[in-house]
């Protein structure tokens, strides 16, 4: 999920980002003494900046992929499938077979927060 082909990226500096080699991507700039920036890319461009948090970045980028009918870029399709499928409940019924086995491993195990 994190790292050069993952979905979300976080740099410390403001100069680090380059946008424009990203198909999709939800990156945090971290910068001493400022607040935490967000932003989320897709094709190369920054489409939203500011949401205050990944999480809402995240349901953010599933909202631009129904409104622009995008794909899934490889990399990126489990992850996605699971955010959609599993943690938004969107489309449930149709999983791949790796969502599945994750879907029934996480039934079987429940995590409990206290």
């Amino acid at each position: 999920m994190w790292g050069e082909h993952g979905l979300l990226a976080e740099h410390f500096d403001e100069g680090e980002v380059n946008i424009s080699q990203h198909t999709m991507k939800i990156f945090t700039v971290k910068e001493e003494g400022a607040t935490e920036d967000e932003g989320t890319v897709l094709e190369g461009q920054e489409v939203l900046a500011g949401l205050g948090n990944v999480p809402q970045e995240c349901a953010a980028l599933l909202g631009f992929i129904y409104a622009l009918n995008l794909q899934y870029p490889k990399p990126l399709t489990y992850t996605l499938e699971v955010f959609q499928k599993l943690f938004m409940e969107q489309d449930g019924l149709k999983l791949s077979p790796k969502v599945l086995s994750l879907k029934k491993q996480l039934l079987i195990k429940p995590c409990y927060l206290e």
